[in-house]
C-alpha cells in the first residue's frame, strides 16, 4: 500500500487526487490550511472518514513535522498561492507560501527519507511566449512576468538542488489550466469556474482582454490520474507538462457556453489585468513519451460537466 502525502489535498484539484489516490488503495494524509478550501470539499465526496487530515500550513514547522512522523512513499505537493492578482498585491505572501512552503515540504522529504516528491508547477514559468514558439516545451526559458510565476520558478529550482543533493527524487509537474467541477474562482483555469457561477446565477460574465487570449486547458479527472501516474509509475521524468497541448481562447469558451446553455450568457469585456499572459499552450510529448497516458476528456465534455456541477441549465441532448 502506498502511503502518500498531499499537500493541498482539501481543495479542487486536491479532491480529485485524494479520490484517485484512494481508488489505487493508498493510505493518504491530507496537509492543508482552508485559505482556498473547507473539509467539506472531501466531506460531500464522501471521502473524508478515508483519509487523514491535518490542519496546518506547509511553510511552518507543523507541516514539515506531520511529514516526518507519517514517514510517506511519496508527497504530492499541491499547496500553493495560485492568483496572479493577488500575487502582485501580495508579492511577500506569495513568496511565503509558493518558495517557503516548498523548501519546507522538500526539506522534510528528505528527513523522511521519501522516495519522490511531485511539485505542482505553472505555465507562468515561461511568461509570454510568441505565438510561433508554441506549443511550449519543457526546455524554453523561464521568464516569468509575475511574483507568482517567480515564486514557482523559484520553487522548482530548489526541487532540482533537493534532488541533486541525495534528497528524494523531485518531479515538477507543469500544469496546463486545470478546470472542472468544485473549482474556485481564482487560479489559473478560474476562468471556466466564474463562467460557470455567472451561467447558474445569471449573471454578468467579464472578460478582461479581447477575449483572444489563449490557455491549454485540461479537465481536472486527467490532471489527477496523470499526476498519480507521475508519483507512482517508473520513469525518470524531472520537469514534464501536464497538458493536452491544444490552444483555447476565452472567447472559444464562451461560444461551447453559450451553445450547450439553455440561457445565453450574458457576456461584457473589460480592461486586461496586470500580469496576464496572452497566449501559452504546453507540449505533453514528454510525457507520452514516458509512456503515459494522455489527457482523455475533450474541451466541451469538460465544460459540459462543469457547468452542470455549478448548477446552469444545459439543453437536452447536447
Amino acid at each position: 500500500m502506498t502511503k502518500v502525502v498531499i499537500t493541498g489535498g482539501a481543495g479542487f484539484i486536491g479532491s480529485h487526487l485524494v479520490e484517485r489516490a484512494l481508488l489505487d488503495g493508498a493510505q493518504v494524509l491530507v496537509l492543508d490550511d482552508y485559505s482556498t478550501s473547507t473539509p467539506a470539499l472531501l466531506d460531500d465526496i464522501g471521502v473524508i472518514e478515508k483519509v487523514e487530515i491535518l490542519t496546518c500550513d506547509i511553510a511552518t514547522s507543523d507541516g514539515a513535522d506531520a511529514i516526518v512522523n507519517y514517514a510517506p512513499d511519496v508527497i504530492i505537493h499541491l499547496a500553493a498561492q495560485t492568483d496572479v492578482v493577488t500575487s502582485i498585491a501580495d508579492p511577500v505572501e506569495d513568496a511565503r507560501r509558493n518558495v517557503l512552503g516548498t523548501v519546507n515540504v522538500l526539506s522534510a522529504a528528505r528527513a523522511a527519507g521519501v522516495g519522490r516528491v511531485v511539485l505542482a508547477e505553472t505555465a507562468a514559468l515561461y511568461g509570454d511566449v510568441s505565438a510561433d514558439r508554441l506549443p511550449i516545451t519543457e526546455d524554453f526559458a523561464h521568464v516569468p512576468l509575475s511574483p507568482y510565476g517567480i515564486s514557482k520558478s523559484v520553487g522548482l529550482e530548489y526541487g532540482r538542488w533537493f534532488s541533486s543533493t541525495g534528497g528524494p527524487q523531485v518531479i515538477a509537474a507543469v500544469l496546463a489550466n486545470t478546470y472542472g467541477p468544485r473549482q474556485g474562482v481564482l487560479g489559473e483555469g478560474g476562468v471556466v469556474s466564474i463562467i460557470g457561477r455567472a451561467a447558474s446565477s445569471g449573471a454578468t460574465f467579464t472578460v478582461f482582454g479581447d477575449g483572444n487570449q489563449t490557455r491549454d486547458f485540461i479537465y481536472v479527472v486527467d490532471v489527477a490520474n496523470l499526476l498519480w501516474w507521475l508519483a507512482t509509475a517508473q520513469h525518470d521524468i524531472q520537469v514534464v507538462h501536464v497538458s493536452t497541448g491544444l490552444e483555447s481562447s476565452v472567447n472559444d469558451l464562451i461560444d461551447v457556453v453559450q451553445s450547450v446553455l439553455v440561457n445565453p450568457l450574458d457576456v461584457t469585456y473589460a480592461p486586461a489585468r496586470k500580469g496576464e499572459i496572452e497566449r501559452s499552450c504546453l507540449s505533453p510529448k514528454r510525457l507520452i513519451e514516458a509512456g503515459s497516458m494522455v489527457a482523455a476528456t475533450a474541451l466541451r465534455d469538460g465544460i459540459v460537466d462543469t457547468l452542470a456541477w455549478y448548477g446552469a441549465a444545459l439543453k437536452l441532448n447536447n
